[in-house]
């Protein structure tokens, strides 16, 4: 009952009937208004307020009453699952049931048994015995369970946590994407998500603050199950090897704008018919870049003072392989920064940067801290990723996604390449502007059309390549060199060879053979050299005769229309000639990696070790 003594439900009908006799009142209000006088009318409206406000004061008790009944049963559930919990956990009652100001103010603070869950530690372990109807948080001195204020969502009775959506695709396509910092409640099929609202930076960033609940968005894949099986391959890192052109298409798919775009498993690829090792004649005419991703923010990066790329491992390498083209095209600067080297420096950043953070998952730790260290620096951040919704796509300002597919192996391989291409369509458009480079931009565009037939090209020579990789399975180390453009693929392909083969390699830029790395040659150290047709291949031709003069084991990389380095080196003794299509020299890397994409795949095949799942390896690199 209320202060007037009125039961919840009578105060309900007597403020109806109060509303009914003043609509009444009002009607006969207005026809007396009609005959009475003056101060008749005065005496009329003074009744009037005087009931209006008479039920407005009987609504506020009403909604006043509403609120306590809720709050009640609101701290009649927290207080038994508190009770319940102590018992369980502790094995001791530390209040009595009822009514306790303790218990309120403990609620009333999101509190875990006796202690804040401010102070809880973050990380969650589902109990796989409860069948993921509770999730715990570990704390010292034991665990306690965490209770939920809210209404829970029911979704469904079968939860999956996993650090990769492809991973879960099989099972359901409704995801949601946790934050840093969130924890998760699961009990008899719902869910609950809380978050800490703030981190404290004088005690390193650790957790402080209230815990909140929230609402994460629940999203619905459009990963095909078809993507995650191997489709009559033997293993995922083939099927992702020989998937690149399609891969390529997509990538370029609405950003490399055509009269008209084939389907991806066409033998043209791009609107434009090529037959084997061999350029098209006729190309399209004025192709052009889109990319509604950057386009809000291309003025920002045109009128940067530098241009930093910001990666690990591979897509380090893609991004090396492009720097010099961007240089070229758009006149900035531009630095390589590894992210964990990036952040071992604190490298200094200016308003005026602009960062491209570069990454296969999008959820590489070393590049997201990167990313949260040039944020606090207030430059101007953009994500490459292949991940859509994954947190680097989610944290920086624009961006763009690879569409290569879903990659399951280890070993990045079509989102390498797609990689290059993404990052070559960027300089592409920065530099439209720019007449001076006009011509640059027409060969680029017209080779880049061509990339995915001349790939196919390739993939075709798999046997020759299987080959090779037979004269090299004992082998316990391998050298590759490269230059300009081609020293992005010589670093690549020994990572290519030690992560999957186990086999140990080093990428040396040629330039620095003598400084060094030429000690290690002799007749017993096999050596690869990648030395296609480009401004570099003189210097390159010297380096190769510095090899086979000390009796080096080489394995050369050649343009098939370089037909005196062909001539010269394919009968020599001990050598052995890898041909591929010329195209410009920045897309070059593109075509460079695939033959040895497949050396390191039948490499490892050959040494019997596991070629999606390399020891010690994950995809995704989620810790430092």
């Amino acid at each position: 009952a209320d202060e007037t003594g009125l039961p919840s439900e009578a105060l309900s009908r007597e403020v109806d009937r109060l509303d009914k006799e003043l609509r009444d009142a009002s009607k006969v209000r207005e026809t007396k208004l009609r005959k009475a006088g003056v101060l008749e009318r005065a005496r009329m409206a003074s009744d009037l307020l005087a009931a209006e406000q008479n039920v407005n004061a009987l609504r506020s008790k009403l909604a006043l009453r509403t609120l306590q009944l809720e709050m009640r049963l609101v701290f009649e559930y927290l207080e038994h699952e508190l009770l319940q919990i102590v018992e369980e956990r502790t094995h001791f009652l530390p209040w009595r049931r009822g009514s306790s100001a303790e218990l309120r103010l403990l609620v009333a603070e999101y509190a875990l048994l006796d202690t804040k869950l401010a102070k809880v530690a973050a990380k969650v372990n589902v109990d796989a015995n409860a069948n993921a109807n509770a999730a715990e948080c570990e704390s010292s001195p034991g665990s306690q369970k965490l209770l939920r204020v809210c209404s829970p969502r029911k979704v469904g009775s079968e939860f999956f946590f996993a650090s990769d959506a492809s991973a879960i695709v099989e099972h359901t396509k409704r995801v949601v994407v946790m934050e840093d910092n969130d924890i998760v409640h699961l009990k008899d099929g719902s869910y609950a998500i809380f978050t800490f609202k703030s981190r404290s930076k004088s005690s390193g960033g650790s957790l402080k603050g209230r815990l909140t609940e929230i609402s994460r968005v629940l999203e619905t894949l459009e990963i095909g199950v078809e993507q995650i099986m191997k489709g009559g391959y033997d293993h995922f890192m083939q099927k992702e090897i020989h998937e690149q052109p399609e891969a390529l298409v997509e990538t370029m798919r609405g950003r490399v704008m055509l009269e008209m775009l084939p389907e991806p498993d066409h033998e043209s690829s791009l609107g434009a018919k090529s037959t084997s090792g061999t350029k098209q004649a006729e190309l399209p005419k004025n192709p052009s870049i889109k990319l509604g991703g950057l386009e809000a923010h291309f003025h920002e990066i045109i009128k940067s003072n530098r241009l930093i790329f910001i990666a690990c491992g591979s897509s380090f390498h893609a991004c090396l392989a492009v720097r010099q083209l961007v240089e070229e095209l758009t006149g900035i600067p531009v630095s390589m920064e590894l992210a964990s080297d990036f952040l071992d420096r604190e490298a200094p950043l200016f308003r005026s940067d602009t960062c491209f953070f570069v990454s296969q998952s999008g959820e590489t730790a070393d590049t997201l801290k990167a990313l949260h260290y040039a944020k606090a620096k207030g430059a101007l951040l953009i994500g490459i990723t292949n991940t859509v919704g994954s947190s680097i796509s989610r944290e920086t300002v624009c961006g763009i996604h690879l569409n290569a597919g879903c990659e399951i192996g280890v070993a990045s391989t079509k989102a390498y390449t797609c990689q290059i291409v993404a990052i070559v369509m960027i300089a592409l458009k920065l530099s439209e502007d720019s007449i001076s480079k006009s011509k640059r931009r027409k060969e680029i565009l017209g080779d880049l059309l061509q990339l995915p037939s001349l790939v196919k090209a390739v993939l075709r020579e798999e046997s020759k390549i299987e080959a090779l990789a037979r004269e090299l399975a004992n082998e316990k180390s391998l050298l590759v060199f490269g230059r300009g453009y081609n020293f992005a693929t010589a670093l690549e392909v020994a990572l290519k060879v030690k992560e999957v083969s186990l086999m140990h390699s080093e990428g040396i830029l040629a330039g620095e053979l003598k400084h060094g790395p030429l000690a290690l040659i002799d007749e017993s150290m096999p050596a690869i050299v990648v030395a296609t047709r480009d401004a570099l291949r003189e210097k390159m031709w010297s380096t190769i005769q510095q090899l086979l003069a000390r009796k080096g084991r080489l394995i050369l990389l050649v343009s098939k229309d370089d037909e005196d380095m062909a001539k010269c080196f394919d009968s020599t003794q001990g050598v052995r000639v890898i041909k591929v299509d010329t195209v410009c020299d920045c897309l070059q890397p593109v075509l460079n990696i695939v033959p040895f994409q497949l050396l390191s795949y039948h490499l490892t095949v050959l040494r019997g070790f596991n070629v999606d799942q390399p020891r010690n390896l994950a995809k995704s690199v989620t810790v430092e």
